[in-house]
């Protein structure tokens, strides 16, 4: 599918492949395709593996987020960009190649990146996850510079993101208000635009580390289906244009 409709891309990030396999039906529900960003893939047990797979043939799409989440920038000023690729990226290749799947999606580890990183994973990799710094997730203003336009997909390699969690470092933090997602549906749609997300486990109980809460997740999914904004994968985007 080449997406060309106002749409968000909802991301999570690093392995919490069980939750995230537990919301299978309330994605397919609301006909939503989300993006993983997976890391660590050598600790996946093998019924993760298994359930990795399902969501994968589920049609979601399945991304690289380093093998141990390093700091890339750190790690690159300090080993070289080379060393970085042979330690944090090429095991990741490696693994997924073993496993039959073709990953085209990278999310840089903390959001970290430079011109470096990029001139060494862009010549893989079609997309890269990014983060965006807003500053107050209540107010709209802020996610004017993470509207991006349809008509630049193509030539869209960074895909700037704003933290969807709802807790963070195991404190609940103040959400997107639902308000603020009908302003951001709404110009969506007005100026033929797409948004990206990201976070990190779904659960309705667990409040360890970075999570967003099903309930909340739910919301947002049946607010766009009804808007009619799309939520979709990576790998639903046009191709890019290199």
């Amino acid at each position: 599918m080449s997406q060309t409709k106002p749409c968000i891309l909802l991301t999570f990030d690093d392995q919490h492949v069980d939750n995230w396999h537990a919301v299978l039906p309330m994605l397919e529900k609301y006909d939503a395709k989300v993006t993983f960003y997976q890391n660590n893939l050598d600790k996946l047990t093998d019924e993760q593996i298994d359930k990795a797979q399902q969501i994968k043939a589920a049609g979601h799409t399945i991304g690289c987020h380093g093998w141990r989440h390093v700091w890339p920038v750190q790690y690159t000023e300090d080993n070289g960009i080379e060393k970085f690729w042979l330690d944090e990226v090429q095991p990741c290749l490696d693994w997924y190649d073993a496993h039959g799947w073709q990953i085209t999606n990278y999310a840089y580890a903390f959001n970290n990146y430079d011109q470096h990183t990029n001139a060494r994973l862009f010549n893989r990799f079609d997309r890269f996850r990014c983060g965006n710094a807003v500053t107050d997730r209540t107010q709209f203003e802020t996610f004017e510079s993470i509207f991006l336009d349809l008509d630049q997909l193509p030539t869209q390699r960074m895909m700037p993101g704003a933290h969807l969690d709802t807790i963070s470092r195991s404190e609940p933090k103040p959400v997107i208000p639902m308000d603020v997602w009908k302003r951001i549906f709404t110009q969506l749609t007005d100026r033929a635009q797409h948004m990206t997300f990201y976070g990190h486990n779904i659960s309705a109980t667990d409040n360890q580390g970075h999570v967003t809460e099903v309930s909340y997740l739910e919301e947002v999914l049946k607010l766009a289906q009804e808007m009619k904004i799309a939520c979709v994968g990576m790998d639903d985007l046009p191709a890019v244009v290199r």
